[in-house]
């Protein structure tokens, strides 16, 4: 069994403390195989891979992005500059999974900007790899870079 769950890939994540006591109470039960993180992230919110690797190692189990998204409602400046802020994130989310050495999967929710559930509360969340017309992003080739 996966226990899967938002907020918790960093420290002070809210749901942290919380996903914490769960897996400490099913692994005293044999019942948990593995953590998944929604990983639902504003783009103006400061994620360091230091801090997401620690969290992820801090359950002592394999851990799962389960989804993947970096919303830039928030985010100010040019296309360019809000994507380029977009693709540090996710290169460095994605980092975060491959040196973890805990981290089984990588997932990203959402195929296109108009097709993510973020444009529901803004048209300008932009939140996954590739743009409204299906076209790649910056991001998405943070994300091919760092597999080559």
């Amino acid at each position: 069994m996966i226990f899967n769950s938002g907020d918790n890939e960093t420290s002070d994540g809210k749901m942290t403390p919380v996903t914490r006591e769960i897996v400490q109470r099913l692994k005293a039960k044999g019942l948990i195989d593995g953590v998944g993180l929604e990983m639902h992230l504003d783009g103006m919110m400061q994620y360091t891979k230091a801090d997401v690797i620690a969290t992820m190692k801090s359950y002592g189990l394999p851990v799962y992005i389960t989804e993947i998204d970096v919303g830039l409602k928030n985010v100010p400046g040019t296309p360019e500059e809000r994507y380029a802020r977009q693709a540090q994130v996710y290169g460095d989310m994605f980092a975060a999974c491959v040196e973890s050495g805990m981290c089984k999967s990588y997932a990203v929710w959402g195929i296109g900007d108009k097709y993510s559930w973020l444009e529901r509360e803004s048209r300008n969340a932009d939140a996954t790899l590739y743009d409204d017309n299906l076209n790649p992003k910056a991001a998405y080739f943070a994300v091919r870079e760092f597999l080559r």
